[in-house]
């Protein structure tokens, strides 16, 4: 849910997507001309308007959508392997995005212009998952990707791996949060440990491990300040869990306690801190499968609010 120049943040759905401002009131709507999944607002040219990035979550191909909603390209369907995940960033600094897919199988990962124009293809083997972010702070958006071996693996523009996280942890499904501080750098949140959730830093480090009574294949979590003058919390939302496929969000203080736990029966993983830009206050917001968001806010113990 990313902002753009008109609005606080896009709430993007497999059919289509809708501007939002900071008063939670709809501005600009968008219907895709296919049905999309896992969609995610991207700019793929910088000029603060967004487009729309069908990222497969389980159709086999990726699709961009433009402003209005039609189809500017797809990749994928009918391949042979197919894809299983896909994300876009800036890997050469000229401003414009590029797009990382991630294969099936022995298929590799595969590197998009904003057109649909192959760029590169590298060798690897059972992908889930790829991000592309600024991951070490140099200034420079590098690849991150799951590995068969269960690795978080880091390569650079050209696609050379430059570096391989430590550790015995076993990652395959994960998502990428700030911890503690939303101004913080970029963590792994790995859904893989048995006994709860890994939050894993630059160096491969855990620095937090945090319960949850819920195991599913999609995680995401945000630090959320709900006073300004308060502690920060962490949100962190399951999503497909078994057996129901539901989804389960936990509210942590501090000290990595639950203090919060909510079930939603549609499945669905996205959430939300936006910051009050008078009071610097957070709000939570949740987005729930039957096309809802949710907003949650600290209720002091005692409150009848």
């Amino acid at each position: 849910m990313p902002a753009d120049s008109q609005s606080a943040f896009w709430i993007a759905a497999e059919r289509g997507a809708v501007s939002v401002t900071d008063s939670g009131k709809p501005r600009l709507s968008v219907r895709f001309e296919r049905m999309g999944g896992k969609v995610t607002p991207v700019d793929m040219e910088g000029d603060g308007s967004f487009e729309f990035l069908s990222r497969s979550g389980g159709q086999e191909e990726v699709r961009l959508y433009d402003h209005e909603g039609r189809q500017l390209w797809n990749y994928g369907l009918g391949r042979d392997p197919a894809v299983r995940d896909a994300a876009c960033g800036d890997l050469n600094g000229d401003g414009l995005m590029e797009c990382v897919l991630a294969m099936k199988g022995d298929g590799g990962l595969r590197l998009l212009d904003r057109s649909g124009k192959e760029l590169w293809r590298k060798l690897d083997l059972n992908i889930w998952h790829v991000e592309i972010l600024d991951w070490d702070g140099d200034g420079r958006n590098e690849i991150l990707h799951t590995s068969a071996a269960g690795r978080i693996r880091i390569r650079n523009a050209d696609g050379e791996i430059v570096r391989e996280l430590p550790g015995d942890n076993f990652v395959s499904l994960f998502s990428v949060c700030h911890w503690q501080n939303p101004d913080s750098r970029w963590f792994i949140l790995n859904n893989n440990n048995r006994t709860g959730i890994q939050i894993i830093d630059a160096e491969g480090n855990v620095t937090a491990s945090i319960p949850a009574t819920a195991k599913g294949y999609e995680a995401v979590g945000t630090p959320v300040r709900f006073d300004a003058r308060g502690q920060s919390y962490f949100a962190l939302l399951i999503g497909n869990c078994t057996p129901r496929r539901d989804s389960h969000l936990f509210i942590y203080n501090p000290e990595n306690e639950i203090i919060y736990e909510e079930k939603f029966l549609p499945s669905q993983a996205a959430l939300l801190a936006v910051r009050d830009e008078t009071t610097g206050d957070e709000t939570l917001l949740v987005g729930e499968g039957e096309g809802r968001v949710w907003k949650y806010r600290l209720v002091p113990a005692g409150s009848k609010n």
